[in-house]
């Protein structure tokens, strides 16, 4: 199931992800541009800029092959990798004309679903999984399996509102994980899927070698697959919290971090295919490939979704 990887281990730089507030999000009262832009027409442009097209150029990628795949490691450093694709858009506002390239519609984005407030629609173990949703702990989902068989290696507690989920190919899915023991892997095991039937959107997985791969499917973000791989020193200890960050843009990035730390992020190009959004989104144990032997578990804790990449969660 792994996409082939041309992968670079680079150091992670402590910082945050610096993620970009592009001229052109859409804005109205409800959601305002952020400091030095004006909402013009309905979009959001440079103070004083009411009067041209929106623009925008391509930024720093990360490692990426035929799949688009990057590895990424910590301890400080320079990511490495190519060039993002960019992104010629259409302009709107005062006198404004359209533009070429690829013209996308990008709404100032709002959060659309949190783990809290908005719980599951339903969740599923059968055969010998166990999945506990904690409503006395904010929705709290704790996922185990004791074998890696097929029709017990799934564990999940599922919020099915596709209408609430985001539409314009651009989001932010961000949430907390931990085990309460150490992992002992064999195969890949994936925990978190906003997807659209067998297809993921984003999918957040451990792979045979413990380390955390984030991935999207050809089609959804870019025209190829996306695969970044994060080797974390040290690997990952029980009872300790860990914050995944995962943002995207339909045709231009997939921008991920650990623990607010930056883990890489990967140019995209425009999808030749028409916008596929997410009909449901996954947490829990979803499937271990091979013959892993025992099971494990996993605790996911404060996830929340929002169908703009820089939206605050």
């Amino acid at each position: 199931m792994r996409a082939a990887l041309h992968s670079i281990v680079v150091l992670l730089a402590a910082c945050a992800v610096d993620l970009p507030d592009e001229p052109g999000l859409r804005c109205d009262d409800q959601h305002p541009c952020s400091e030095g832009r004006d909402c013009v027409g309905g979009f959001c442009v440079e103070e004083g800029g009411a009067g041209g097209g929106l623009s925008q150029g391509g930024g720093a990628g990360g490692s990426g092959g035929a799949t688009g795949g990057g590895t990424a490691g910590t301890g400080g450093g320079v990511a490495g990798g190519g060039t993002a694709g960019g992104m010629s858009g259409g302009g709107s506002g005062t006198g404004g004309g359209s533009g070429g390239g690829n013209p996308m519609p990008v709404d100032a984005g709002s959060v659309v679903w949190r783990q809290e407030v908005d719980g599951f629609t339903s969740n599923g173990a059968p055969g010998s999984a166990t999945v506990t949703v904690r409503a006395d702990a904010g929705n709290q989902v704790i996922s185990t399996i004791v074998t890696a068989a097929d029709g017990n290696d799934v564990a999940t507690a599922v919020y099915a509102d596709a209408g609430r989920l985001p539409q314009s190919g651009h989001g932010r899915l961000k949430g907390t994980f931990r085990f309460p023991s150490t992992l002992n892997l064999r195969g890949n095991s994936t925990f978190v899927r906003l997807e659209n039937g067998a297809n993921a959107v984003i999918s957040v997985s451990f792979n045979a070698s413990e380390q955390l791969v984030v991935r999207s499917d050809t089609g959804f973000i870019s025209n190829t697959a996306l695969t970044q791989t994060i080797v974390r020193a040290g690997g990952y200890m029980p009872n300790t919290d860990y914050t995944v960050d995962v943002a995207w843009q339909r045709g231009q990035y997939l921008s991920v971090s650990l623990n607010g730390l930056d883990a890489g992020t990967l140019g995209a190009t425009m999808p030749g295919t028409a916008l596929v959004t997410p009909r449901q989104l996954e947490l829990g144990i979803n499937g271990y490939e091979g013959d892993a032997g025992t099971g494990w578990s996993i605790t996911l804790t404060d996830w929340a979704l929002a169908d703009g990449p820089t939206v605050p969660l």
